[in-house]
């Protein structure tokens, strides 16, 4: 459970420069994932490997949103 002193140093840190760099790595790497080519003759494989890339990314955009909501919350 996050505490009230936890949401406020999520708070500190979701103003801080650090977390710009965060995001910052963030949007690389997906950039980076939406560049990678899947090569695969295999439609199933493919399918798994593109898949798999989207919720990769998903998950990070999540997390980043959740540590937003929460210092957001009173």
């Amino acid at each position: 459970m996050i505490t009230k002193h936890d949401k406020a140093n999520l708070a500190q840190l979701c103003r801080s420069d650090v977390f710009r760099i965060l995001q910052q790595v963030a949007q690389d790497m997906l950039t980076e994932w939406a560049g990678q080519k899947i090569s695969s003759n295999d439609q199933f494989i493919y399918l798994r490997e593109a898949i798999g890339r989207e919720m990769k990314g998903q998950g990070i955009a999540d997390f980043l949103k959740r540590l937003e909501e929460l210092t957001k919350q009173k």
